[in-house]
């Protein structure tokens, strides 16, 4: 729950949903922001919480500034909540997403993250190109499709600034994940609704329907 907000009504409708379920699983709260809220309200808003009687745990943290240790306690927790189950994968796996679509995504991740709200959601990444070299190497090529030329423009950035920023941080981070050297070449194209268009949408892992909700405007 987001301290700022606290109990929403939507959350006072899952909490009272919970309240009558006959066989309640465990529920733990994490009060997140907590970096952001006045002190005097913290108390309250934690006292709040425990008279719904359904957390079996409050945890107040701070997901941007909490330290690693102050995390611990949620952190063990959940641990200990988990069921044992054996191995899925080998050890040494750290994904099991198709590289093409990791790489896409991690471009598309730095593009969120330097462009903040500026382009919510009208933002996908196709890899069109995923050759490993002799050497080791990787050569990735990569369209970015937007829905409108203003928002070409915003990405593209001034004299292609934001571009070449994007692409930086997103070269490292798949230096880091395949853990040798890539060359990554990027191109911005419009497309009109490609929110709506099932070959995109197949594209970022998705099983779209005819009743698949696309993105308006």
């Amino acid at each position: 729950v987001d301290a700022l907000k606290g109990f929403s009504a939507d959350v006072k409708k899952l909490i009272n949903t919970l309240q009558v379920e006959e066989k309640r699983p465990t529920i733990l709260l994490a009060l997140n922001k907590i970096d952001r809220i006045d002190k005097k309200k913290l108390l309250p808003l934690m006292a709040e919480a425990a008279g719904f009687s359904i957390f079996e745990e409050i945890f107040p943290i701070s997901a941007l500034k909490t330290k690693p240790k102050e995390r611990e306690g949620l952190l063990s927790t959940l641990a200990k909540k988990l069921p044992y189950g054996p191995l899925l994968y080998d050890e040494d796996t750290l994904t099991d997403m198709p590289s093409r679509l990791w790489a896409a995504e991690a471009t598309r991740e730095r593009a969120f993250l330097l462009l903040g709200q500026e382009l919510p959601y009208a933002l996908s990444v196709e890899t069109l190109q995923f050759e490993k070299s002799p050497d080791g190497a990787i050569r990735i090529e990569q369209y970015l499709y937007v829905q409108r030329d203003g928002q070409k423009k915003i990405l593209v950035g001034k004299n292609g600034q934001m571009l070449k920023e994007i692409g930086t941080q997103a070269r490292k981070a798949m230096e880091s994940m395949f853990q040798t050297s890539v060359h990554l070449f990027l191109r911005v194209k419009v497309q009109p609704n490609w929110a709506s268009d099932i070959y995109h949408l197949k594209m970022l892992g998705l099983s779209p329907t005819k009743n698949t909700p696309t993105e308006k405007g």
